[in-house]
């Protein structure tokens, strides 16, 4: 056979599997099947587009291409997230002076760049930048520039980083913590983004604990969350006095109305069933580990009385506007760990574009004598939540989107004042609705052009914060 005719023919055969794939995880059908059909059928897409890869590109092959990646993250699916063992994280991210990271898209391309607290030659700690000058599959890190956006020098030692866009103007505004035992003077330091979503700029004049933050004293570290599902970034940080206290956690609520300037309410110690016993210093991550809906959270830090570390799990059996977490649970997904780690600081990002929330973390081993940033790749999690005593079928299509994002639920029960609510992978929330629901077929849609290519999750909620759907999709 011609050889460009055999190509064409696996071209036309790969857009049919793409095609019947999307319908049927928009369907349901996909997990009804066998663990084993899905694996089948995964894999049969996977090699059909090895073949043709290098002789087409355009859209359809990558619809079909993220159709794969959906599925896979499905097939076999159990309710927890699967990681692989721990591997030297590569694309060129720093290894040196202890970097704690975070991530975000700054620049609005796609992929995932990283913001850097890390110590210096003389063992201060300074803010870095290292661009993703690859792709949102494919990370390549540029190398450490520590003056990039033009901010001053730091007089204070950075310890965490977040960025969030608290005025609701678009872009993403960046904060950071600081510790200072000496004098006890540890404020949250603040950025407001005077640029765009995709040109950043950020003024000279710092804010010294902005809207109101309150953190402790001696140590602070920053991060966002919307923890009481009304669509704004709340605020979940540690509880530090002194250098040789047990860390707890310290919450303060954005009472602030969605979409105006954000107002942050009295700080709340240990809120929501949330306690710490065991650890000296507290690195906490949040994200919708389970696919319940709602936030929960890894910890990570160092333990008080010198033993070795690990991941620390606070599952959240709460709800998305009312959370309450458990009494945490070590490790439970198995991230695997040398024996002799000390210090434990990680971070969740989905650096692989496969629509599931990955771990860098970077870790000092005490009997090795030296740090390192290991990545533990998710090798798949469940893909939707449904609460089948309320709903009776729901989808969500198409599952790889451009612009208007569809949405069909059929209700045994009429539901009022609900929400739908479409989230990054870290749980930050994107976009907000009101929805109303009628007992039976309810249809409608939600406008995602504006966001970045990546995978979401789309949810909805009753009039009581209780999660009745949720659904992964994919944003060209």
């Amino acid at each position: 056979m011609n050889p460009n005719v055999y190509l064409i023919e696996r071209v036309r055969e790969f857009r049919e599997l793409s095609q019947k794939l999307e319908k049927m995880v928009a369907n349901g059908s996909f997990l009804r099947l066998t663990t084993d059909r899905q694996v089948t059928f995964v894999e049969k897409m996977v090699r059909t587009y090895k073949e043709v890869v290098s002789g087409f590109s355009g859209k359809n092959l990558r619809r079909g291409l993220a159709a794969t990646a959906l599925a896979m993250g499905m097939a076999g699916a159990a309710g927890a997230q699967n990681f692989a063992a721990p591997v030297e994280a590569a694309s060129g991210l720093t290894q040196l002076g202890f970097p704690i990271f975070h991530f975000a898209d700054i620049d609005g391309d796609g992929d995932q760049d990283a913001f850097i607290s890390l110590y210096d030659a003389d063992y201060e700690r300074f803010f870095g930048f290292q661009e993703n000058t690859g792709t949102a599959t494919e990370a390549a890190f540029a190398p450490v520039d520590s003056n990039r956006f033009n901010l001053p020098g730091l007089n204070f030692n950075p310890t965490t980083i977040d960025l969030s866009d608290v005025d609701n103007d678009g872009d993403l505004d960046l904060f950071m913590g600081s510790y200072d035992f000496d004098t006890g003077n540890a404020p949250i330091y603040g950025w407001e983004n005077t640029g765009t979503g995709t040109s950043p700029s950020f003024p000279l004049n710092v804010a010294t604990n902005p809207f109101n933050f309150q953190p402790s004293a001696s140590l602070s570290e920053v991060g966002f969350v919307d923890l009481d599902g009304d669509g704004d970034d709340d605020l979940l940080m540690n509880l530090a006095t002194t250098e040789d206290t047990i860390e707890q956690f310290r919450y303060q609520e954005n009472l602030g109305i969605m979409g105006t300037f954000p107002q942050y309410g009295p700080a709340q110690d240990n809120p929501f069933g949330l306690t710490n016993d065991a650890l000296d210093r507290i690195i906490i991550n949040t994200g919708d580990l389970d696919m319940d809906g709602d936030q929960d959270l890894i910890v990570g830090g160092t333990r008080y009385d010198g033993d070795v570390m690990d991941f620390y799990y606070y599952q959240n059996a709460g709800s998305a506007t009312s959370p309450s977490f458990l009494t945490p649970t070590l490790n439970p997904f198995d991230l695997q760990l040398s024996e002799g780690v000390e210090i434990l600081v990680p971070t969740f990002v989905d650096i692989d574009g496969d629509g599931d929330i990955d771990i860098i973390s970077t870790v000092y081993d005490y009997i090795a004598e030296e740090n390192s940033v290991l990545f533990w790749e998710n090798e798949g999690g469940p893909a939707s939540v449904t609460d089948a005593s309320s709903v009776n079928r729901a989808r969500v299509y198409p599952t790889t989107v451009e612009n208007i994002l569809n949405w069909e639920v059929e209700t045994n029960a009429t539901v009022n004042n609900g929400h739908l609510r479409v989230l990054d992978l870290t749980g930050r929330t994107l976009v907000t609705d009101r929805v109303d629901l009628i007992s039976g077929l309810n249809r409608g849609m939600v406008n995602v052009a504006d966001l970045p290519a990546g995978a979401f999750v789309v949810q909805l909620f009753d009039g009581t914060g209780r999660n009745l759907v949720s659904r992964r999709f994919f944003k060209q």
